[in-house]
């Protein structure tokens, strides 16, 4: 700096004007300069024309050309990535070595969210140098937005059948993003949870989550049944109900149709029932019911003896009565044995029939007649013949039949005998069973001409007569 001297004579005028500075030689001149900061002492006086010199002066100068110096500090310092998340307060600190502080800032607090915020603070010491110094804050008090959504919608019933992977986005519109967490995948279970944190670069954090996560990946169970047991050849006789029980122990079985209602089979074969159970979450599982046998119609049975009867509807030997079965589904399991019938009138045999599935089937084979005893036949002359045998007149012989079965049909008739010795009537019986029996009447002897008489002598007479 440099101090300027002036010195007035209002008669002979001023001559010179000597200083000196700091203890050196005085020397003459009206300029002062001092380089150095710091307490200086300075000595002038000026001499006027006439040789006059005024009593010397002396003056303290206290020079300080450096500005002040001017630090400040945070109540908190940024993150390693120059940001901070909440209000800061800025301190300053000044120092001057030579005139001191005359002012320095007050603390500032930086309370508005933004980039490159910038609080600056001026020292100024007791010499008026000033200096100043300016703090860059990144301020972002705002926590990130974060949200989570499945990969997909669940179903109507709010199940998945198969992993569900959540997702997250994540924003953060002044420091960015720093993390955003990965893609949770979750796997069978009720109710879970994905849950996530987004942190930004301020380190503000927001978390979320997204619950009521259901996912059933097991088909349910199902098992289906007759409602009843085939008899022992694997057939049932009546309509057969096949009833289904299904089972899922996550999600449930769907109450609208998950689970087959009850189907009932009527006649056939070999036939199945196939049924399908769906759980809440869409898994299925197929059982099958079969194969079931069912025969409803009673097999066919016939029966006929083993020959026709006779015209009259008569056998005269043991009939055998045999039994036809039939059944086109099932197949015939039992069908009655032959039935040999012996003696008797209007006699009936019954056979059954019966099917694999236990249907039965009957029949009467009747007006069965058998008569295998021939009819008695008995003959007889009209009248007795006469003590020596013989009759004179012809005979009548007759016969008399009687048959306790069938009946007679046929008997011989009266047959007239005439003269004859020895002679011999046969009768004939025929019952309606056509069995026969035959009488024979012999030693008839008739004898209708009347004797001859002659007489003779016992010998010849001699030749005289």
């Amino acid at each position: 700096m440099t101090v300027s001297l002036a010195a007035t004579d209002d008669l002979s005028g001023v001559a010179a004007t000597y200083f000196g500075l700091d203890g050196h030689a005085a020397v003459a001149g009206t300029s002062v300069s001092i380089a150095a900061d710091g307490v200086h002492d300075l000595i002038y006086w000026s001499v006027d024309k006439a040789g006059n010199e005024e009593v010397h002066h002396t003056a303290r100068i206290e020079v300080d050309q450096t500005p002040p110096t001017i630090g400040y500090s945070l109540d908190e310092l940024p993150n390693g990535a120059g940001w901070l998340n909440h209000d800061v307060k800025v301190t300053f600190t000044c120092g001057d070595a030579t005139s001191g502080i005359a002012s320095c800032p007050d603390p500032q607090t930086v309370s508005v969210e933004a980039a490159g915020e910038v609080a600056t603070g001026t020292a100024l010491d007791n010499a008026g140098n000033k200096a100043s110094v300016s703090v860059t804050i990144n301020l972002d008090k705002t926590p990130p937005t974060i949200s989570a959504a499945p990969d997909r919608p669940a179903n109507a019933h709010g199940w998945y059948r198969d992993d569900v992977t959540v997702g997250f986005t994540c924003g953060d519109t002044l420091s960015g993003i720093a993390s955003c967490p990965a893609a949770q995948t979750l796997s069978q279970g009720a109710a879970q949870t994905a849950a996530g944190t987004a942190l930004d670069v301020a380190g503000n954090q927001a978390s979320t989550s997204l619950g009521n996560l259901n996912v059933d990946e097991t088909p349910p169970t199902i098992s289906g049944a007759p409602d009843r047991a085939a008899n022992a050849n694997g057939w049932y006789k009546a309509d057969v109900s096949v009833g289904f029980q299904c089972s899922d122990l996550l999600s449930g079985i769907d109450p609208s149709g998950g689970c087959p209602a009850p189907s009932t089979l009527h006649e056939g074969a070999g036939q199945f029932v196939n049924g399908t159970a769906t759980d809440l979450a869409g898994n299925t599982s197929s059982d099958r019911v079969g194969p079931l046998n069912i025969d409803e119609t009673a097999p066919s049975i016939s029966g006929a003896p083993d020959r026709a009867a006779n015209a009259r509807g008569w056998y005269r030997a043991e009939v055998t009565v045999a039994f036809t079965c039939g059944d086109t589904l099932s197949g015939v399991a039992g069908c009655s044995t032959p039935v040999t019938l012996g003696e008797g009138g209007g006699q009936s045999v019954s056979g059954v029939a019966n099917d694999k599935a236990g249907n039965a089937a009957g029949t009467v084979v009747s007006r069965i007649n058998v008569d295998q005893t021939p009819p008695t036949i008995s003959g007889a002359p009209d009248r007795a013949p006469n003590a020596g045998g013989w009759y004179n007149a012809d005979v009548t012989v007759s016969f008399q039949c009687a048959d306790g079965l069938s009946g007679v049909v046929s008997c011989s008739p009266p047959s007239k005998l005439g003269e004859g010795a020895a002679q011999a009537v046969v009768g004939t019986a025929v019952d309606a069973a056509d069995n026969t029996s035959s009488a024979t009447v012999s030693g008839l002897n008739i004898d209708k001409t009347a004797p001859v008489v002659s007489a003779a002598a016992d010998r010849s007479a001699n030749g005289n007569g």
